[in-house]
Parts: structure tokens; sequence; C-alpha cells
């Protein structure tokens, strides 16, 4: 994988897991326990994602790949939780 690929698969999951945890429902949940679906939920469809990739002709899965999304979930889901914090304790 490129530097660019590691890039913007970190950037697209962040994005991901920001949008799964903003579109989940309070209902009682802590912003933890949002953070974490939405970051779980974003690593399921990486996984999805590189298991799609063993059919298509000349790509491979590659754990770096999914290593770099999950790593660009947590950073994304963390940083709408902190904002959602902020504006909470306003």
């Amino acid at each position: 994988m490129t530097m660019a690929g590691t890039g913007g698969h970190f950037v697209v999951y962040a994005v991901l897991a920001a949008l799964l945890y903003a579109g989940l429902p309070p209902n009682g949940r802590t912003t933890g326990r949002r953070r974490f679906v939405a970051v779980v939920g974003a690593i399921a469809f990486g996984v999805t994602d590189e298991l799609h990739q063993a059919f298509v002709p000349g790509r491979d899965p590659a754990l770096i790949d999914l290593a770099v999304d999950a790593l660009g979930a947590a950073v994304g889901a963390g940083i709408v939780g902190l904002v959602a914090w902020g504006r909470h304790r306003r």
C-alpha cells in the first residue's frame, strides 16, 4: 500500500466512525459506549471490505489496511466524542 492509500484509509474510516457516532441516538448510552459502537461498526465494515477484495482480480486483502482502518475509526470517533463532550459541558 502506498502512503497516499494509507492516509486515504485513515481519513475515510475516521469519517465513517464519526458519522456512525453522530447517527447513534443517545438512548441513555454514554458517549464512551457510542464511541465503542461506532468504532466496532467501522471496523466490521473494514473487515467486509478486506474480505471483498479477495474476490476482486488484482486486489488482495491486507491486515495493514484493516489496522489503518481501525486506527482511523478510533481517532474519528474520539474526536466527535470529544466535541460532543465539550458541547455538553457548556
